[in-house]
């Protein structure tokens, strides 16, 4: 199957008003998202998302992306992945492309290739599971009684997991909320702390030793994600595992170097909208070589979460999905989105292809432009 042609809608939606949580750095300013609609000779058309951004980003993504599949996509067979991921050093060097662009791609051609399949995407990659348990991943709560309050009404709700985000708050205070969420929660329920790389060693190593006395699950970020030193003595005072990175800039190649360093850590972290699923695999793939996790966590918006759903479902070596809640804080554009089932898991979709059906009336009623060099409608 050739591709065709390309077509990105882009619709906006205000930022969504969370009246249980204000997380502590977001904007407020309306975000627009991109809606990818690429499509091969034979008609069928695969899908992704673009975004969230603001207007001026979100343009300038749609136009990298429609430029990569001009300039290398039209004419070429859908099934071409892997030779698009080989060209992405180029591309990201050379022409000053985003990640972000290339992903979006990844992703809409493995939803052609699932729906000329007949076969959800998760299939296609090699089936481990058809279900994965999911953890409530937390706003920044101004007040502890915030995250005491969330985790009993997830627990409630089937939650087996939750991880706190404490955006870089005093140490105390995070001893603080790490205590009170163990003793609301129970000592069954497996909890973690991602510290979004706000802390110096010495804090660090604070708040891990806490951590680990109260059973913990794992210590995401604990600091800037390039100080190597600063994990590595992380890695090896501390028994909790060290889980590095969400980082914008870290990826499968410095997660290569990462695993290297044979540190101590345990945990990689990635997900499609950095990686495409096509390098979220091979991410999976190069952490359970050596032994470790790779916890996939969570994208930007609706489909791109989607798409970490399916390689989470074709991987040993991934505990968990990440749902960031409130869920209306990413969740958009879909008629039907990821939910959690009432014992705690996310279970796969088995419609071609991502699986999971649009919003079209929603994106065309929010449509406030278009890029590409396609007649869809």
């Amino acid at each position: 199957m050739k591709i065709r042609d390309l077509a990105i809608e882009i619709f906006a939606r205000e930022a969504p008003r969370i009246s249980t949580a204000q997380a502590r750095f977001r904007s407020s300013a309306p975000q627009h998202l991109g809606l990818l609609r690429l499509t091969t000779e034979d008609g069928l058309e695969g899908n992704s998302f673009l975004g969230a951004a603001n207007e001026a980003d979100l343009k300038s993504l749609a136009n990298q992306a429609a430029n990569l599949v001009k300039r290398e996509m039209i004419g070429k067979d859908c099934a071409d992945r892997e030779w698009l991921w080989s060209q992405l050093r180029y591309y990201t060097f050379y022409g000053r492309m985003s990640y972000l662009a290339w992903s979006a791609v990844d992703v809409a051609l493995w939803d052609l290739a699932g729906k000329a399949a007949g076969s959800p995407i998760y299939r296609l990659l090699g089936a481990q599971r058809h279900s994965v348990p999911a953890y409530a991943s937390s706003p920044y709560y101004p007040e502890v009684d915030g995250y005491v309050e969330e985790v009993l009404r997830y627990k409630q709700a089937g939650f087996t997991a939750y991880k706190i985000h404490p955006a870089g708050v005093p140490v105390s205070r995070v001893k603080e909320i790490a205590s009170r969420v163990r003793e609301a929660s129970g000592d069954e329920m497996r909890l973690m702390v991602d510290a979004s790389l706000c802390y110096d060693y010495e804090d660090a190593l604070a708040i891990g030793k806490h951590l680990e006395s109260l059973n913990y699950y794992w210590f995401e970020d604990p600091v800037r994600y390039s100080d190597f030193d600063a994990i590595d003595e992380l890695a090896r005072r501390l028994d909790i595992p060290i889980a590095v990175t969400d980082y914008p800039d870290f990826r499968f190649h410095e997660a290569a170097q990462m695993i290297r360093r044979n540190n101590g850590v345990r945990i990689i972290r990635g997900d499609s909208m950095k990686e495409g699923i096509t390098g979220l695999k091979k991410l999976c793939s190069l952490a359970e070589a050596f032994g470790m996790k790779c916890e996939v966590h969570s994208s930007v918006n609706s489909l791109m979460n989607v798409a970490n759903l399916h390689v989470v479902l074709s991987v040993p070596n991934c505990d968990f999905y990440e749902l960031i809640v409130p869920t209306e804080m990413l969740q958009y554009g879909m008629a039907r989105d990821i939910a959690v089932a009432s014992d705690g898991c996310v279970h796969a979709p088995e419609a071609p292809g991502l699986g999971f059906e649009i919003d079209w009336d929603l994106i065309k009623k929010r449509k406030v432009g278009q890029i590409g060099f396609s007649t869809l409608t």
